[in-house]
C-alpha cells in the first residue's frame, strides 16, 4: 500500500441537452453579420463613420 488516497473527480454533464447548441446556432448569424460589416466599415479607413 502506498499510503496515499484514491481521489475520485466526479464532473457534471456538460453537453447541455438540445437548448445549448440551437442557443449558439441562433447568435451565430447575428454575429457573423455584425463582424463581416464591422469589418467592412472599418477597413474602408472608416469612411462609413463620417
Amino acid at each position: 500500500m502506498s499510503g496515499r488516497a484514491e481521489v475520485h473527480h466526479r464532473y457534471r454533464d456538460v453537453t447541455g441537452g438540445r437548448s445549448r447548441p440551437s442557443v449558439f446556432g441562433a447568435t451565430d448569424g447575428p454575429v457573423s453579420n455584425f463582424a463581416l460589416i464591422a469589418v467592412v466599415a472599418f477597413g474602408t479607413g472608416g469612411a462609413a463613420g463620417r
